[in-house]
């Protein structure tokens, strides 16, 4: 069995469903434990959302507990532009695990993100003229990968190129340029190293297991289903493809100002826009559920809005049966399956780099599927156009 540590949500499924590509049986859960049959064993955290104390701690103890149960080794997913609190989680592991070094590979060429030189690109540009400079949550203030990674106590940080000489010990980031490096820095797991990066590296490593990778399965839903999409995520792009689907006609059903001008809000405001939305599916099988509104001085906060989100599919599913459930970004799906009690996601169908649909524990019927709020919709999922 391999295992897997994912520090957000979505990169959870993300891996989940690079594992049904190649054959695995996979798993994804949200605390650690012994499943049968199963070859790829991931744990979702959201270590990435929380303080570095916190994120310390978690990792050493998710690491202890995987080692519990032999894994050929631990792969470590992290955010593909370095968000979150990487070096300390690493240095967390690596002590846990008893290895001298950690190989990290969070360049992903197939969507345009490489590191060149110590500089990450993304669309050829350097990442803090890239779309996620405005991060609400992580800000880029460098391009340099040695910067973003920050000074970690006790561990050195260096970066490297494939073809040179790896320092024994320490936190190495490989630049990567394109799919070849990302197969080159395969070659270079042993014993004493642990792999750690974005989705690309983890394909890398498993395509040089000599499995056979399946293409992605992006067939069409049946449109008779109950469908709820959850559009949570602050990227333009996101945003304005619920602002489309709406100028076409298309049910969206946005946050009330009741409650996203209400740091005070309640259950009884989140009920009536529950029963807004259940109302539509009197005539609709698909709403879109955003947030759409700009900030102001009342807005609740981030953290809240997932919350709330939260507390909404949960009133939502309470009433009426949901057969596919659509969620962009890894915080918001985390919290909507924690309100909703689920613990244990099965890919089933991996649609598109990034977009994995899951069978759901204990929810008999319910679809999940989720994405990074960064990535697009697969046109199967996203009908709106």
């Amino acid at each position: 069995m391999i295992a897997v540590i994912a520090d957000d949500f979505t990169g959870a499924a993300e891996i989940g469903g690079l594992g049904l590509l190649y054959g695995y049986k996979t798993a994804i859960v949200t605390e650690v434990k012994a499943l049968e049959n199963i070859d790829l064993l991931i744990i979702a955290t959201e270590m990435r959302a929380f303080d570095s104390e916190k994120a310390v701690q978690e990792s050493e103890k998710i690491t202890k507990e995987l080692l519990k149960l032999n894994p050929e080794f631990i792969y470590k997913k992290i955010d593909s532009v370095l968000r979150g609190n990487i070096g300390v989680e690493i240095k967390a592991q690596l002590k846990a695990s008893e290895k001298s070094r950690a190989l990290v590979i969070p360049a992903n060429p197939i969507l345009n993100r490489i590191i060149n030189n110590g500089i990450y690109y993304i669309d050829g540009k350097p990442l803090i003229e890239s779309k996620f400079v405005n991060d609400l949550v992580f800000k880029a203030k460098s391009s340099k990968v040695l910067d973003i990674i920050g000074r970690i106590d006790d561990l050195s940080i260096t970066s490297v190129s494939h073809n040179g000489k790896l320092p024994e010990k320490g936190l190495l980031i490989g630049n990567t340029l394109n799919i070849n490096d990302l197969k080159e820095w395969a070659k270079k797991i042993d014993a004493e190293t642990l792999p750690c990066g974005a989705a690309g590296f983890f394909d890398a490593i498993l395509e040089k297991r000599s499995n056979i990778k399946e293409n992605y399965d992006d067939t069409s839903f049946d449109d008779n289903k109950n469908t709820l999409y959850i559009c949570g995520s602050n990227f333009p792009i996101s945003k304005q493809a619920v602002l489309d689907a709406r100028a076409k006609g298309h049910v969206v059903v946005s946050m009330p100002d009741s409650i996203y001008n209400n740091r005070l809000y309640n259950q009884e405001l989140i009920d009536q826009w529950s029963d807004e939305i259940i109302q539509k599916y009197k005539s609709n099988k698909k709403i879109i559920v955003s947030v759409l509104q700009q900030p102001g001085i009342n807005t609740i906060r981030g953290g809240q809005i997932k919350n709330i989100l939260g507390l909404l599919v949960k009133s939502i599913l309470n009433t009426i049966a949901i057969d596919e459930l659509f969620i962009e970004g890894g915080s918001t799906a985390y919290i909507i399956t924690q309100k909703l009690e689920i613990n244990a996601f099965f890919p089933i169908q991996s649609l598109a780099p990034g977009v994995a649909r899951m069978r759901v524990e204990n929810k008999k019927g319910l679809c999940l599927t989720v994405k990074p709020g960064s990535y697009v919709w697969p046109k199967s999922i996203w009908k709106f156009n």
